[in-house]
């Protein structure tokens, strides 16, 4: 199947959220879908309605990692049970790339989450969050 081009609006990560990038009195695009990643793994609902849900093309948008995150523990049943979420949520941007997840235990109390973004018109993204004590760093 032939993915479609994502674009977006090019944010930075910030530690409350995130922050849009200006440029020129006008918004910065991103030809990416790393804005998209966090936003599957923790931005919808865990347990109330998402106030997208009404827009979302594939239905709502629900955070089963951050459910599975809140909920589990970190050995190796949680990784699996931790890559199995991140992967059913991040499941909506299969339209746009081939998406690989791993996650692994770099020290107590962390979780690495490893998500690889391969398109046929870029070299595979590689992106990296990790999470002391369930939160994300």
């Amino acid at each position: 199947m032939t993915k479609k081009n994502p674009f977006d609006i090019l944010m930075t990560s910030t530690l409350d959220g995130g922050d849009f990038i200006q440029n020129n009195n006008d918004l910065e695009l991103s030809y990416s879908i790393a804005n998209q990643i966090p936003l599957c793994l923790i931005g919808g609902n865990v347990d109330t309605p998402y106030w997208a849900d009404s827009v979302i093309e594939n239905g709502p948008l629900i955070s089963n990692f951050e459910k599975t995150l809140n909920s589990v523990v970190l050995n190796s049943a949680g990784i699996s049970k931790l890559v199995d979420s991140a992967k059913l949520d991040l499941k909506v941007l299969d339209i746009y790339a081939d998406i690989n997840v791993s996650g692994s235990i770099p020290s107590e109390n962390r979780f690495q989450l490893t998500i690889e973004i391969n398109t046929p018109e870029k070299e595979p993204e590689i992106y990296l969050y990790l999470f002391d004590n369930k939160k994300l760093i």
